[in-house]
């Protein structure tokens, strides 16, 4: 019933304009479900590049999560020519509650007006005292991660801090949309070359803990491409490709991670 009703609000936007209050070019939309919850139910046409990225995002989250940084928990399905990644609102509670939430783009042009880097704006949080420093190494390490699965999508609005009652920020929030966006179609029927990720340190600077954890997601994350079953095709190319980014960063990684 559940996918059924997936297959037609999928059907009924195709030929409309996509969105939701969450915003983003990937077409989405909102879903109250009996065992999820609150969710926001992305979807993609199989055959396309996003049906094969979807896959990814739900790995990539699963990786994070298991090397301890908090990531919102996914879903994934498959009906009618059509791959469903169903994320839960880690925004809301019940049927009514919700946790106040701000994105780094809305913290960052009230505070500190930069927007440069991830990495950068967590420090300038922890000095702040609006991050612990727990929390803005979780922020390092999802930046890391990023640059070992050749995520380039790392804009103000793919992160954001969890607000208390009281207005006070109580950490960063879970991680989200973080996938290989550098192998995502640029419009227009568009799909870049599956080349190999070219990771390069940036602002994230050679720390030991944030690039041994980010290193072990990322060795979990590509060794999954490559042998989960899923419920999502997965084409061979994408899986061979999974196989020498894998080498590439674990061998970039190895000298930070153990430094």
């Amino acid at each position: 019933m559940q996918l059924a009703h997936y297959v037609d609000m999928a059907s009924a936007l195709k030929a409309a304009a996509y969105g939701s209050i969450a915003g983003g070019e990937q077409p989405k939309f909102l879903c109250l479900t009996q065992d999820f919850g609150h969710v926001i139910v992305k979807f993609a046409k199989v055959g396309s590049r996003m049906a094969e990225l979807l896959p990814l995002e739900h790995l990539a989250l699963r990786a994070l999560d298991e090397v301890g940084v908090p990531a919102a928990h996914t879903q994934l399905l498959s009906a009618s020519n059509y791959v469903f990644l169903e994320v839960a609102r880690f925004d809301r509670v019940g049927l009514t509650g919700r946790i106040g939430m701000l994105s780094a783009g809305s913290i960052d042009d009230e505070f500190f007006g930069l927007r440069d880097t991830w990495p950068e704006f967590a420090t300038r949080c922890e000095q702040a005292k609006y991050l612990s420093a727990g929390d803005a190494r979780h922020i390092d390490t999802m930046a890391a991660f990023s640059v070992l699965i050749g995520n380039t999508d790392l804009h103000f609005e793919n992160i954001s801090l969890l607000i208390n009652d009281d207005g006070q920020y109580k950490g960063v929030a879970p991680a989200y949309d973080i996938l290989p966006m550098r192998y995502a179609s640029i419009g227009g029927g568009l799909d870049p070359d599956l080349t190999p990720i070219e990771p390069k340190i940036g602002t994230i600077g050679p720390k030991p803990q944030v690039w041994e954890r980010a290193a072990r997601a990322a060795e979990r994350f590509w060794l999954s491409v490559q042998t989960e079953v899923r419920t999502a095709p997965m084409s061979i190319e994408m899986r061979q490709l999974a196989a020498v980014n894998l080498k590439v960063a674990m061998t970039f990684a190895a000298p930070f991670a153990s430094a």
